[in-house]
């Protein structure tokens, strides 16, 4: 009796977890948004200096789009510096960038790859502005893109600004379509949590950082995270630009999906370890509350989900339990069912939903236990245009 008890007392507190993970948290910030919202200072006619900078890593399919758009921003030329810092690529990407320097456009190739955290690095003391917009060879900026997000800067308390992801799709792709309801619910948690606090990281493709700053990271960081959240931990503010647009294209592959949320994941978790100073309550009790409920009760969903499964199965002799274990069999078989249509082309929206779920959560599983198991990402590959190949764990 008492060991039925205890058992239903951590099913409903391991629900408790996965229901707070994605939709308590989502409102506690909209109630709080009511007590303590942010207020900062925007200049759309601030021109500091900028350097944009964009890692490259055999990118020759999209180096050439991307430098063309880079020098069609509404920017003053005299102002904006443009850098292309190459990973060692070995295919055409160093001799398109060198085709442009006529442009002023400037390479600056790595001597030994190392990924994109340390070519970052190495970019940053190649770079002469003020503020620095780090972004992807594949990321295409809206004209206005670098004015908007540079405007945040004319306040002095801001250290580091994050811009708007875009995601854009083939309609035939599923992945693409389950992608972007996924990276909605993303952007409505950033909004929510830039209106209290601070946002937890920015994406690769547009964010920007006052140059003095900089904080150099050891290789295996996920940067984009990280070095924004070190911004904030020296004291500066982190804050959301949604104006700042840039656009990329999604994978069209589930299982490249799957193996780019797999090391998305694995590299957080390891950062995150890594800066675990990050998460002092009593340093930080704000960015340690948002880092615990947005990132690390997430990235266990899976562990907690597994849980519930499991306790219910021992209460399935009570008839309440047996409903709630019948209804997680279901949910699990619509997945496997979306996914076996997937698999011959056969579509159903609503099977996809479930799908993508569980797909996001066991790579989040797979990512959890290589970290226990002491394993990591060597190196940085492109998110997107290079879905196909596989990341090299060691």
């Amino acid at each position: 009796m008492a060991s039925s008890i205890i058992l239903q007392a951590l099913l409903w507190v391991g629900v408790f977890f996965i229901l707070y993970a994605y939709a308590g948290y989502p409102v506690f910030l909209f109630l709080l948004g009511f007590v303590k919202r942010k207020q900062r200072h925007k200049d759309s006619a601030f021109e500091p200096t900028v350097s944009l900078v964009i890692a490259a890593y055999n990118e020759a399919a999209n180096i050439g789009e991307k430098l063309e758009n880079s020098l069609a921003l509404n920017y003053p030329a005299e102002k904006l510096e443009i850098l292309v810092v190459s990973d060692c690529s070995t295919d055409e990407t160093d001799q398109i960038v060198e085709n442009f320097r006529h442009t002023g456009i400037m390479l600056h190739r790595m001597p030994l790859r190392g990924g994109k955290t340390v070519a970052q690095n190495d970019a940053v003391q190649q770079c002469n502005n003020e503020i620095i917009i780090f972004s992807d060879a594949n990321a295409i900026y809206h004209p206005d893109a670098v004015r908007k997000i540079v405007q945040n800067f004319a306040d002095h308390r801001v250290g580091c600004v994050c811009g708007e992801l875009k995601y854009v799709n083939d309609m035939e792709s599923i992945v693409g379509q389950e992608e972007n309801l996924y990276w909605k619910y993303e952007k409505t948690l950033k909004r929510l949590e830039d209106s209290v606090g601070t946002i937890l990281g920015a994406n690769g493709s547009i964010y920007a950082i006052r140059k003095e700053l900089y904080v150099p990271l050891p290789p295996d960081t996920i940067s984009d995270l990280i070095e924004p959240l070190k911004i904030v931990y020296n004291g500066s503010q982190l804050v959301y630009e949604p104006e700042a647009i840039s656009v990329e294209a999604t994978c069209e592959s589930f299982k490249d999906e799957f193996r780019r949320k797999k090391r998305i994941v694995l590299r957080s978790l390891h950062s995150l370890f890594k800066n675990r100073s990050l998460l002092n309550v009593f340093r930080f009790p704000m960015l340690a509350f948002q880092l615990i409920s947005h990132k690390i009760i997430r990235w266990f969903v899976p562990v907690i989900l597994s849980g519930v499964f499991l306790g219910n199965l021992f209460l399935i002799s009570k008839p309440f339990y047996l409903i709630v274990f019948i209804l997680q069999c279901v949910f699990y078989l619509l997945a496997l069912i979306g996914y076996r249509l997937m698999t011959k082309n056969t579509r159903c929206r609503v099977l996809y939903i479930p799908l993508y779920f569980c797909m996001v959560n066991l790579a989040s599983l797979i990512a959890i236990i290589r970290f226990f198991q002491g394993k990591s990402v060597a190196f940085w590959q492109p998110a997107r245009n290079v879905c196909s190949q596989q990341h090299e764990i060691s």
